[in-house]
This record gives structure tokens, C-alpha cells and sequence, in this order.
């Protein structure tokens, strides 16, 4: 029966970003993951461009956060070329990037998770079950892409978005309309985290180190240093010098270790470092959702990112009312950049993308071309980590049936949301 099990499970899993196999071996109690995506090559891809490529082309890694990867690309090359840009430009920034956690939360939580704890197979078969948790879920969707078309340009690979500020920004009759949409839409997000809370999730308390940007004063995500678990910190730009990567000859995913141990990054994490940090309605909602205990599982992923959809509601509407109130939105455009006298330089981009910290760095020579570029992945973090946990769920749910494990480890693996195309660029 363990070797039909197995057999069964050596096959692509489903309703995950990418493709992937999880390999089980239930007598060795071992699991690999195997991702079967090819190699895509963007960093030596971009190599020989110059330096406003790298947003442009880095962001088509993924269609599900192009908005991160694009952020993470023009910090990393405003640093290497030492330009600052315009609070206006960041309060932008800080508002598309809310409008993309939402958007691939809602489309993990609802499409891709809620199928498994609500009996269904598809999300077909979802919205004829519950049509009004469906319209619910239209809703915000709506609102997130108006966010990043409004902003970012268009809703899949934002163009507007550059080194220096946006080449095009926003009137204020249309930033005022996105605090329209998100007063009538709000109330339908915190329903999501009510839904999510209702859920039974699995008892498994296993995850130790995680990590992610941390700030003392706001919910770190498009800046902060990086945070561990046991309170340390250190500058993003030394995220290289702290995790080794490694290549297996199962995956063409990188395996992720910090000092020698996997860990965890993801919106789990980001509660777990920057709870006090949450806006008020999240906070409450947290306090009310969560237990010590959970904030080890990773099951609870998906309602951390439920109450992160309300934060970002929370923090999209501060930023809209700044914009209204205390920006000239002109001040986001692109200034013209002479580079005068510029030597070459390194630069580092860090932000939160939806599933965990994305770190981008670039290397550009004196003429503004990119020498090197290297990127790190939540998902190429996360792998390892997916593994080890997947052998403890196989061990702690051992006297279950194959079919009960099987869709254990499933629901296990779509809580860490990977994307595994990303993992692969």
C-alpha cells in the first residue's frame, strides 16, 4: 500500500503556482521536492543591459508579483546609481505593493486553499457552492487591480514604475476613487479573515527560524532591515554573506539555508516579527485569531495572509489620504539623470513580495551596464524548508491513512504558497 501511495503522490501537484513534485517515501519517512520548471536564466539574461532594464525584465519572472520584483529591481539600481527618490515615488511604491499582496492573497487563499477546507475540487464548483464568498472575493479583486492599474499603469507587469520615480503618476480624481472602492470593500476583506478563522487547520506546531524585513515603527514591507526570529537583525545588504544556497540534483530550484537550518519566510513570518506593527483593524484581528502555538504552524499561512489583505486595506488607505492631502503627485515623475562622474557601483534591493522577502542585487560598470545581477526568491527560501516539514507531518500523522496524508501534505504544501516559476528564474 506505501509503495501504491508513493506512486500516486509522484505526480505534479496541483493548485500551486508552477510545476512540482512532492516525492514521498513513507517506509525512509523522506520527501524531496522536485521542481520541474527549467531554468530561465534572468540574471545572466540581463547582463550587457543597461541599468533601467532590470525592473523591466525581472518583473516578467512572475505574473502573479511583477509589482515586487519591479520594486525590488529599482532599489537595488537607485542604490548602485545613489539616487533618492521623491517620498511621493515611495508613497506610490508603498501603495502598488499593497495592492499586489492583496491581489495574490486573495487569488492563493480563495482559488488555490479554501477548495481544500470547503469540500470542493475547483474553483468552478467553489462558486456554485458559495456564491456569496465568491462575489466577496470579486470584489476585492477588483479593487487590487484598479490599485495597480491606477498606478502601476496596467494590471500584469506595471510600466510606469522606474529608477528615479514614475514616468506617469495618477491624477487625484483618481486616487480619490480608489478611496471610494475601498470604503465599499473593506468590510468584504475582513469577512475573509473571518472565513479563513473558521476553518480547521491541522495541528502541527514545528517551524523554528524565519525571516523577513523588520522595522520598529510600521509593518515592514517595502523597507527594513532583516529580522530573525530570536530578535536579531541585520542590513539586507548582507543577506548574501547569511544564506547558503545550494543546487540538488532533483530540483532545478536553489535549497535556502540560514546558518546551516531552513527556514521560513512568508506572511507567517511577517506576524511573527511585526505583529505590534499591524494596522488597527488587522491587529484586532490577530489578537483575536491567533495563539503562540500557531504562529509555528505553517497551516496558519493562509490566515495570516487573510489578515494581511486587511492590513494592506488599512495601509492603502493612509497612503491614499496622504497623497490627497499632503502630496504634489507631480513629484513622483522621473527626474532626468545626468551621471556625471559615476564610477560604477552595487546595489540592493530588498522588499516583502506576497510570499516572503525578495532580494535583488545588481553590479553596474561605469558606463551603466549591469556586470552581474543575482536574485533570491521566497520560494527558493522556502523549499528546504517544505521538505523538512513535509517529513515531520509524514511522521506526526503516521497512523492515518495514505489517503488522509496524502491530502495532508497537499494542504501543507499549497499553505506555503510557492511559486515555484519564481523559484526557477
Amino acid at each position: 500500500m506505501a509503495d501504491q501511495f508513493v506512486q500516486q503522490l509522484n505526480q505534479y501537484v496541483t493548485r500551486i503556482e508552477g510545476h512540482g513534485v512532492l516525492k514521498i517515501d513513507f517506509d525512509q519517512n523522506t520527501a524531496h521536492m522536485q521542481v520541474d520548471e527549467g531554468e530561465r536564466m534572468f540574471e545572466a539574461m540581463i547582463v550587457g543591459q543597461k541599468f533601467d532594464k532590470a525592473p523591466w525584465v525581472t518583473s516578467r519572472i512572475c505574473g502573479v508579483c511583477p509589482v515586487a520584483h519591479t520594486l525590488a529591481a529599482i532599489k537595488a539600481v537607485e542604490e548602485a546609481l545613489r539616487i533618492k527618490p521623491e517620498l511621493t515615488a515611495v508613497r506610490l511604491r508603498e501603495l502598488l505593493l499593497c495592492g499586489q499582496i492583496i491581489g495574490s492573497h486573495l487569488l492563493h487563499l480563495f482559488f488555490l486553499v479554501l477548495p481544500d477546507y470547503v469540500g470542493v475540487s475547483s474553483a468552478v464548483e467553489l462558486a456554485e457552492k458559495f456564491p456569496a464568498e465568491f462575489h466577496l472575493a470579486l470584489n476585492i479583486k477588483r479593487f487590487c487591480d484598479k490599485i495597480i492599474s491606477i498606478v502601476g499603469g496596467r494590471v500584469v507587469h506595471p510600466v510606469r514604475a522606474v529608477p528615479g520615480g514614475f514616468t506617469m503618476v495618477p491624477t487625484e480624481e483618481e486616487i480619490r476613487s480608489l478611496s471610494l472602492q475601498l470604503e465599499d470593500t473593506i468590510d468584504e476583506a475582513v469577512n475573509l479573515v473571518e472565513l479563513f478563522a473558521e476553518q480547521e487547520y491541522p495541528e502541527f506546531s514545528v517551524l523554528e527560524d524565519m525571516l523577513s524585513l523588520a522595522d520598529d515603527n510600521s509593518y515592514a514591507l517595502y523597507r527594513g532591515m532583516v529580522g530573525l526570529l530570536n530578535g536579531d537583525r541585520f542590513d539586507p545588504r548582507d543577506l548574501e554573506n547569511n544564506i547558503q544556497e545550494e543546487v540538488r540534483n532533483y530540483s532545478s530550484a536553489k535549497f535556502s539555508f540560514l546558518k546551516n537550518k531552513t527556514y521560513f519566510t512568508g506572511a507567517l513570518t511577517r506576524l511573527n516579527l511585526s505583529s505590534g506593527q499591524l494596522a488597527p483593524r488587522a491587529k484586532n484581528l490577530y489578537n483575536q485569531c491567533f495563539s503562540e502555538e500557531q504562529l509555528n504552524n505553517p497551516f496558519y499561512n493562509n490566515l495570516a495572509q487573510a489578515i494581511e489583505i486587511v492590513h494592506c486595506y488599512e495601509e492603502a488607505e493612509k497612503l491614499i489620504e496622504w497623497l490627497i492631502e499632503e502630496s504634489d503627485l507631480q513629484s513622483g515623475l522621473v527626474r532626468p539623470f545626468s551621471g556625471t562622474g559615476y564610477s560604477g557601483g552595487r546595489g540592493v534591493g530588498c522588499v516583502e513580495a506576497p510570499r516572503g522577502l525578495l532580494y535583488h542585487r545588481v553590479n553596474l560598470n561605469e558606463n551603466f551596464l549591469i556586470d552581474e545581477y543575482n536574485i533570491i526568491t521566497p520560494t527558493s527560501q522556502n523549499v528546504a524548508n517544505l521538505e523538512v516539514t513535509c517529513q515531520q507531518l509524514i511522521e506526526k500523522y503516521r497512523d492515518k491513512s495514505d489517503e488522509e496524508k496524502k491530502k495532508l501534505v497537499q494542504m501543507l504544501i499549497r499553505a506555503y504558497d510557492p511559486c515555484l516559476t519564481c523559484s526557477v528564474h
